[in-house]
């Protein structure tokens, strides 16, 4: 595995501050020598020169994987402050159903391959929980780790098995769920994999940054993070609205003409002794910082990324690059910050150089900014075009009513907008 970068660093370290739970399923786990399933033996030869090397196992060869060594990998985990859970399948109790339920609040999944079958099992499960999450999916990471050699053939009996899945290599992709192809560190490994093979006291860290490679990015960075903040409240924020609170919440209810204006009343109260309780503002700051835009960019440029302003309109404008420090500024500072390059992009879309026409050039890019920024991250304008649409939605800047969720209704409140056929309406104060 690759050195990873400054932006890199900063992912693990809001994935280690969001993930606290693992599941790890393998029929041949073991807490101790006398659990361990010894591999097979190789008699020696009386006329070799060197010792005997057994060779790399079939990828379909037998029914069973290599040991794991349970003991070890739960002690990795724990020391991650990650809590595992160790299933053992066997023959008579697949446990499919089990581990299904368990993945439902499990952040990471790892499955051996071999479960007393072909990979009938872990390719099951992956199946199941693909179905489980539904077509939207939940950001997850899976990983099948296994002794069979070489894992390209593993990997070709998973994407013969669970079709929905697109591979690239020894990684599958379906929608925002990876699954990553690991070797125990014990085995036997076909040379171009060794990269691949981690013994089980690493595999923490392998899986931390497995993690945060698949959710790495600015405002992922700073919602796990934030998400980990939240978490590790929970139950300060459970002591502080214990039963006591019941009498109070239901006087406060007596009160109310409306059973509705109670309802989100206490869960406006949820939300403000979450904000009082966690430093959520503290987190994201860090997160999103000058130093970690920095280092985003240095990552995106090391990607292959050439920040673009858009410097006209239409499906293929002209586009003028920046370099990584010029692009930082221009978030920093806004538009003041390239007046030094305006001249040379009026120029790039036949324009003047004198003051009146360069003049003219920037108060056209000012009065439509946001659309000249769309490719300062992405290579993609339509690509571009969609997230910012999409991050509107986030924002509740507008909403479409087709993506509601089904069953919900929305609540008016102060500054909300309502629009009806040609008539848009701004909620100012909201009558009881």
């Amino acid at each position: 595995m690759n050195v990873p970068n400054a932006f890199e660093q900063t992912s693990v370290r809001a994935a280690r501050a969001f993930l606290q739970t693992v599941v790890v399923v393998d029929n041949c786990a073991g807490f101790g020598r006398e659990d361990i399933v010894p591999s097979d033996l190789v008699a020696p030869d009386d006329f070799a020169t060197g010792p005997t090397v057994p060779a790399p196992q079939s990828a379909t060869a037998g029914s069973t994987d290599g040991p794991l060594d349970a003991m070890t990998l739960s002690r990795a985990f724990a020391c991650k402050k990650l809590v595992c859970a160790i299933l053992k399948p066997s023959a008579e109790d697949r446990m499919e159903e089990a581990v299904r339920n368990a993945s439902h609040r499990a952040d990471l999944l790892v499955l051996d391959w071999q479960m007393n079958d072909d990979g009938e099992l872990a390719a099951s499960i992956i199946d199941g929980v693909l179905q489980d999450d539904g077509a939207e999916g939940r950001l997850r990471l899976i990983a099948v780790y296994t002794s069979q050699s070489p894992l390209s053939r593993v990997a070709d009996n998973l994407a013969a098995r669970v079709p929905r899945l697109s591979r690239n290599g020894l990684t599958f992709q379906a929608g925002s769920t990876r699954v990553v192809m690991l070797s125990k560190g014990g085995g036997a490994n076909a040379p171009e994999e060794a990269g691949q093979a981690v013994e089980e006291a690493d595999l923490p860290d392998r899986l931390l940054h497995e993690f945060a490679s698949l959710a790495q990015g600015l405002l992922s960075n700073a919602t796990m993070a934030a998400i980990g903040g939240i978490r590790d409240h929970t139950h300060r924020m459970l002591a502080r609205f214990g039963p006591r609170m019941d009498g109070p919440l239901l006087t406060h209810r007596a009160l109310l003409q409306s059973a509705a204006d109670a309802d989100e009343f206490a869960a406006d109260l949820i939300m403000a002794e979450l904000q009082a309780q966690v430093p959520i503002r503290r987190i994201v700051s860090h997160f999103l910082d000058v130093e970690r835009i920095r280092e985003y960019m240095d990552h995106r440029a090391a990607g292959g990324l050439k920040p673009q302003l858009v410097l006209n309109k239409g499906d293929t404008p002209e586009t003028f690059e920046l370099d990584a420090g010029q692009a930082i500024e221009l978030v920093e500072k806004g538009l003041d910050a390239l007046d030094a390059i305006m001249p040379d992009m009026a120029k790039k879309v036949g324009g003047k150089s004198n003051d009146d026409a360069v003049g003219k050039f920037r108060r056209g890019m000012k009065d439509a900014l946001h659309e000249r920024l769309y490719l300062l991250f992405s290579g993609d304008l339509a690509d571009a075009r969609r997230a910012h649409s999409e991050f509107a939605v986030r924002s509740k800047i507008w909403r479409d009513a087709t993506a509601l969720p089904a069953g919900w209704v929305p609540r008016l409140r102060p500054g909300s907008i309502v629009k009806n056929a040609d008539e848009v309406w701004l909620c100012i104060v909201r009558l009881r």
